[in-house]
């Protein structure tokens, strides 16, 4: 009997590691049977880093190079800078800093206990890591500089603080929406079915207020820079944001037989009554 134990033991593990060579063979995650989430290439990280900032340092001494006079260009460069720019870079910073930390994504853990996947364009993933460092770095380079390649609309004070204003009341909400959705959050360039519907907090008003909360933000900050690289991230965020919010509500009606009667009691993005508001 010990021997046919063995030999069943044997043949489990055996089964065991074929299986997961199986899954290591086609990119499966260990746990789950979803494809494994690529991760971001190091080298698109650096080129899409280094070609921001060297734009960035480029634009601001150009002439000071070509002149030959960088000392002089840069103490004009940096008299130049006034206490509303720092007031808006240090605003633009703490921006980050607090998005960097509510979309921790480190190990995926929001991926745990989570099986099912829903479907979004590859593509996003990339699109989502440009949009937020071409976003900081024409935010500041606009804040402390007023060279061309920024391409601002206007250079007006008071729209910087209304601006700034926007995007605080955006980031407030993006915070609460956070908390509010708690582990059933993922990201939508790597969604998941999550294990609830939730209809607490925000998500009473509106069904994707993460998704509204960014939008605003970015409005916010286009109208505090007026630069045109920050008005075609709000575009492409925006088109993606509507594709990706109709394919996880297709998969949702699906899923939750209840989402259908949550659809009609709320809307999808902004929370005025009849506005913006899909039918099932």
């Amino acid at each position: 009997m010990d021997i046919w134990k063995k030999q069943s033991v044997r043949n489990s593990m055996n089964d065991r590691l074929t299986e997961i060579n199986h899954k290591k063979a086609k990119g499966l995650d260990m746990q789950h049977n979803y494809p494994k989430k690529r991760k971001t290439p190091l080298w698109l990280w650096l080129g899409l880093s280094g070609i921001t900032i060297t734009a960035t340092l480029y634009a601001n001494y150009q002439g000071a190079v070509m002149g030959n006079n960088y000392l002089s260009s840069l103490q004009n460069w940096l008299s130049s800078i006034t206490i509303d720019g720092i007031i808006a870079t240090l605003f633009s910073i703490t921006m980050a800093g607090i998005s960097a930390h509510f979309y921790n994504h480190k190990g995926r853990k929001y991926a745990n206990d989570k099986t099912e996947k829903i479907e979004t364009p590859a593509s996003f993933s990339y699109i989502y890591r440009y949009i937020q460092i071409t976003t900081i770095v024409a935010s500041i380079g606009s804040f402390i500089s007023n060279h061309p390649v920024f391409i601002e609309l206007h250079n007006e004070v008071y729209l910087v603080y209304f601006g700034i204003s926007i995007a605080t009341i955006a980031i407030i909400f993006f915070v609460t929406a956070k908390l509010n959705l708690g582990e059933h959050y993922s990201p939508c360039f790597d969604s998941f079915v999550p294990k609830d519907i939730i209809r607490d907090g925000l998500y009473k008003y509106v069904r994707h207020p993460i998704y509204t909360s960014n939008i605003i933000l970015l409005i916010g900050m286009a109208i505090a820079t007026g630069s045109i690289w920050i008005i075609i991230n709000l575009a492409v965020l925006t088109a993606y944001y509507v594709n990706s919010a109709y394919r996880e509500e297709a998969v949702l009606l699906k899923r939750f037989p209840r989402y259908e009667e949550y659809i009609r009691h709320s809307n999808m993005f902004l929370p005025f009554p009849k506005l913006n508001r899909r039918h099932a």
